[in-house]
């Protein structure tokens, strides 16, 4: 059968072939979309000469002409057509069912990050701190603090979004025409399919956040179909790009079975490159992974960068009398610094905001 201008050729088949033809192919869209059904027989229920099982069936034994049929012929012929699969329904394509192109690109992905992060101490001070391209203050490490523009593909602080929103109002600009606080072009706030052709342009420019979007939307199923696979594709694309929370989500999906078999040991294995490569998420996991002074010095690193969860943490092992005094005043001193480094009063404002309203009428 040939695919002639995205539709199925003419030649009709059986609806068995048909069915077949339809559970090979890979892309499920393409079969809703290119299917014509004039392709399949009028007559349903029965199966080509090419198909049809070579099985003679008795006549009504009140017929002086019927033909006596030997069993062990019926049960050969029988047997045959059940090797074929042909008394079987047709299977049905399991868009989370893990092929093994996918499991590989998982392995292969793994080993190349663990070269590469071969060199970095697990319990090394975290340096890299990403900036916003706006006020250049270090993001929130909280990352529902931070809006991604599909328009331009940056990740903005939402204090940066909410003073560019607040221009707007004052300025008394329609929301259907505001424009993104970094590259100034139209938000694409009006449809959904707007949205995504600014991110199809760039996943094809390879900006790593895109891939990242697009699989939230696999895995949630919003604005697109609901395919775990598609969705831990995009994250391995994310990771292959070097974009840290990658490996993070990677890694919960093998600690939770999504789209993966559930495996704990490999889930471990992502965490580690994700924890060298400067997540927090990471080192949150890997408290229960290690020694009690391995999980202390997670909490430290953590908190170091102004974590507060982790701070917090600290404080309860320095009430359980698990840590020092001097070594709490360490670790708090080193969190307030960093604390400061990420406030602002638009940071502030923002987060006022988001508390009252939601993120309704927010840009992004």
């Amino acid at each position: 059968m040939n695919a002639v201008g995205g539709h199925i050729a003419s030649k009709k088949l059986c609806a068995h072939h048909m069915n077949k033809k339809m559970s090979n192919t890979v892309d499920i869209d393409t079969i809703s979309d290119g299917l014509d059904r004039t392709a399949i027989s009028d007559d349903d229920d029965k199966l080509c000469t090419s198909c049809e099982p070579k099985i003679e069936y008795c006549k009504d034994s009140n017929d002086s002409n019927s033909k006596q049929i030997d069993s062990k012929q019926i049960d050969d012929n029988i047997s045959n057509v059940s090797d074929k699969k042909m008394l079987q329904d047709p299977p049905t394509k399991d868009l989370n069912k893990m092929p093994t192109t996918l499991e590989k690109r998982l392995d292969d992905l793994l080993s190349t990050a663990q070269e590469e992060t071969a060199h970095i101490d697990l319990f090394a001070p975290i340096t890299d701190r990403k900036e916003c391209p706006i006020c250049m203050i270090p993001v929130p490490v909280n990352d529902s603090e931070i809006t991604f523009m599909s328009c331009c593909g940056k990740s903005i602080c939402n204090g940066c979004i909410y003073k560019h929103m607040m221009n707007n109002r004052m300025n008394k600009i329609p929301a259907h025409e505001q424009k993104c606080a970094f590259c100034c072009q139209p938000t694409n706030r009006r449809t959904a399919k707007d949205g995504n052709k600014s991110l199809k342009k760039l996943m094809k420019n390879n900006v790593p956040e895109a891939f990242i979007q697009r699989g939230k939307q696999y895995k949630t199923g919003i604005d697109m179909f609901q395919s775990d696979t598609k969705s831990m594709e995009m994250y391995i694309r994310a990771a292959e790009l070097g974009h840290t929370k990658a490996f993070d989500v990677i890694a919960s999906y093998y600690e939770e079975g999504i789209a993966v078999g559930e495996d704990v040991s490999k889930a471990q294995e992502f965490w580690v490159v994700a924890a060298k490569k400067g997540s927090i998420a990471a080192r949150m996991w890997l408290l229960g992974c290690g020694t009690d002074e391995e999980m202390i010095k997670h909490l430290e690193l953590a908190a170091n960068t102004g974590h507060q969860e982790s701070m917090d943490a600290v404080m309860k092992l320095y009430r359980h009398n698990i840590v020092s005094k001097d070594y709490l005043t360490q670790v708090l001193r080193t969190f307030q610094a960093s604390s400061n480094e990420l406030k602002s009063k638009d940071r502030d404002d923002a987060r006022a905001y988001v508390a009252a309203n939601g993120h309704e009428g927010w840009m992004g």
